[in-house]
C-alpha cells in the first residue's frame, strides 16, 4: 500500500518538491 501511494504520488512529490 504504502509503495503504491508513494509511486501514485511520487511525481506530484517530485513537482511540489522540485
Amino acid at each position: 500500500f504504502f509503495f503504491f501511494f508513494f509511486a501514485f504520488h511520487s511525481q506530484q512529490i517530485a513537482g511540489f518538491l522540485l
